[in-house]
């Protein structure tokens, strides 16, 4: 019997806005992309992305997922230069999150910009976005998690102004 261990970081934010390199905060993103809700003609650009983001899972089985989650607490936005999907990030309203202190909270279940837009602007305007969404559900904590070698998703989330809140182990065994 194999027994896998999953470690992870949650990283939660109270408040305050995305921040730069110097700790200073980015108020007003400044980027040419446009954002707007995932609609079903985005459907297949997501995808790809998502595909790009995780790509162990499918094609098949990211636009089925795409399909399926889309739901009041459950959402997505992209990012576009002109006619061109260049990013996403979805969010969901999840009931718990360790380290966090309200509930319901918001979670980013994840982000991608092609390499050619990955920015801090770019993330920063996906985010707030998110934010956005959140406050219309009346949620006041917004989460996200990173895996603990993954060094670059817990410095863009820190640079976003996500505070760290908790590392931990996951197990499983099978029955």
């Amino acid at each position: 019997m194999k027994i896998k261990a999953l470690t992870m970081k949650t990283i939660c934010v109270r408040n305050g806005p995305p921040h730069n390199a110097k700790g200073e905060a980015i108020l007003e993103p400044q980027t040419s992309l446009n954002v707007k809700k995932i609609t079903k003609d985005d459907y297949e650009a997501v995808a790809q992305l998502r595909h790009k983001l995780w790509p162990q899972d499918a094609l098949t089985s990211h636009l089925a997922e795409i399909k399926a989650l889309y739901t009041q607490t459950y959402c997505g936005f992209v990012a576009r230069d002109g006619d061109k999907v260049v990013g996403f990030i979805e969010i969901s309203q999840r009931p718990y999150v360790n380290g966090c202190l309200y509930r319901p909270v918001a979670f980013i279940e994840g982000i991608y910009l092609l390499p050619s837009y990955d920015n801090d602007q770019a993330r920063a305007l996906l985010a707030t976005h998110c934010e956005a969404w959140a406050k219309s559900h009346e949620i006041q904590e917004i989460a996200s998690d990173a895996y603990l070698e993954n060094q670059k998703s817990q410095y863009e989330l820190r640079r976003l102004g996500f505070q760290p809140t908790e590392t931990i182990v996951y197990f499983r065994k099978n029955l």
